[in-house]
């Protein structure tokens, strides 16, 4: 079991406790830093047990709750310790020098760390006056000392495998959300994250890795002293790859050079003749279409999921003003409506629920449509086990995802959480399974009363779905 096989799954529980769709990147980086915990601590557990361990820390996050710390045996290790009887040198004095046993020093560092607190050590360090400056000097020490790289002419070289190689990663993660953090927090703040090897996992992604985008533009253009919109004309994708963008290109402006510089130059539109005349060709309807979702806040759809689709909330950006005021009239005129037109350049993206305006894809079946998006929900947005959805199926739940006139829609007709479950998931629940306090068996066979867990998902979310119905 590893980090990457589970980060689908602790997106789609960051889903349910975020109280803000905004939430939701922060509560995944917090779900990544325990799960990286627990596989360190024992990598052969089945993946229940990480992803309960990441619901636990979420529902702590909410609640200001703080874990219990044991203070571990032996005491706390000062910064002032020598390394040994016959070495009088501190952590303090001896990281972060040109001492040529530095490697040596390091090494005998994290056995004493080891040896003194267990799987704990990290521990010790935190209990410091000043924690932050020793790890700060380790990492200082380890880049410049052992590695012997200079981070103002080679920072490409400092790389996670690095951390591992010099074994500081775990102190490292300790105390850092990211190798950049650790590193710019070490060196003076003086990188942006794509100097280095590689940015943070999910730095480009949603509408913070929009807002940073726009600003790694405004860094591109200063460096390449590019001020108005006539020189940006000569502009080209291998620029942004030169300078470590390319991967903030592709995720974010779907690899389009002028989406990306008309972030800084909005009338920057190359093709803005054609729009007024209307698109004929597909891949340019995309990209005028990409164009005005960048221009609303907003990455591409070409890259994302479905349910990555329906997290940017696109029923509020998306409507037959917007897109008739960005000079798009005519594409969709072409289209005959908002969602046969996503639906045709983005067929991967879109679903029934996902954009205003969507009745024709209720008109025929609308109960069979409701059914369909209830299933969708529990399996694939929030991804919860079909033992557990009356642990969390509520109205409050429905409301909150946007999914509420799905339960009070008559056209639809399920009148409750339970019919609408029922209809997803025939035969498989009683209305009693939905009741505070049902009662289940644990792996061993014995009786425990689960409680029924708080409704989890608060975030104050428009319908997604009244006004198709």
């Amino acid at each position: 079991m590893n980090l990457e096989d589970l980060e689908r799954r602790i997106k789609s529980i960051a889903r349910r406790y975020a109280n803000m769709p905004s939430e939701i990147e922060d509560l995944e980086q917090i779900g990544r830093i325990t799960v990286w915990q627990e596989l360190e601590k024992d990598p052969d557990k089945p993946a229940s047990y990480y992803l309960k361990a990441v619901e636990n820390d979420f529902r702590n996050y909410h609640t200001h709750r703080k874990r219990r710390i044991r203070m571990p045996e032996g005491g706390l290790v000062s910064a002032d310790t020598p390394f040994g009887a016959e070495d009088e040198r501190t952590i303090l004095d001896s990281v972060g020098t040109s001492d040529p046993k530095a490697h040596e020093l390091t090494d005998a560092l994290n056995k004493e760390l080891k040896r003194l607190y267990g799987r704990y050590r990290i521990k010790g360090i935190k209990a410091e006056s000043k924690p932050r400056l020793i790890v700060r000097n380790i990492v200082r020490g380890a880049i410049e000392d052992i590695a012997d790289i200079s981070v103002e002419v080679e920072p490409e070289k400092i790389t996670e495998q690095l951390f591992r190689e010099l074994g500081i990663h775990k102190i490292v993660w300790a105390f850092y959300n990211s190798l950049y953090d650790a590193v710019n927090d070490a060196f003076g703040n003086q990188f942006v994250p794509w100097q280095l090897s590689q940015v943070p996992r999910g730095y480009w992604q949603g509408k913070r890795g929009y807002r940073r985008a726009v600003k790694a533009v405004e860094w591109f253009l200063a460096e390449k002293e590019i001020a108005s919109k006539q020189e940006c004309r000569d502009i080209h994708a291998k620029e942004f790859r030169e300078v470590g963008l390319g991967g903030m290109l592709t995720t974010v402006f779907g690899d389009s050079a002028h989406l990306a510089l008309k972030t800084r130059f909005p009338e920057l539109k190359p093709w803005e003749g054609i729009w007024v005349k209307g698109i004929g060709d597909p891949n340019q309807q995309k990209a005028a279409l990409n164009s005005f979702l960048v221009n609303n806040g907003v990455q591409p759809l070409s890259d994302l999921t479905p349910e990555e689709t329906y997290d940017q909330n696109l029923r509020t950006i998306v409507t037959k003003k917007a897109l008739c005021d960005y000079g798009l009239p005519g594409v969709l005129k072409r289209h005959g409506g908002i969602y046969n037109m996503f639906l045709t350049l983005f067929p991967e993206q879109i679903l029934p629920w996902t954009l205003a305006g969507s009745s024709s894809a209720w008109r025929e079946e609308p109960r069979a449509i409701g059914t369909q998006a209830v299933r969708w929900l529990f399996d694939d947005y929030l991804e919860i086990e079909t033992e557990d959805i009356p642990d969390y199926a509520t109205r409050k739940l429905f409301d909150k995802v946007g999914f509420g006139s799905i339960i009070t829609s008559k056209r639809v007709g399920f009148g409750s959480v339970y019919q609408a479950v029922n209809s997803a998931y025939p035969q498989k629940f009683s209305q009693k399974d939905f009741r505070k306090g049902r009662t289940t068996k644990d792996h061993e066979g014995g009786d425990f009363r689960r409680k029924r867990q708080p409704n989890a998902i608060h975030y104050d979310q428009t319908e997604q779905v009244s006004q198709n119905l």
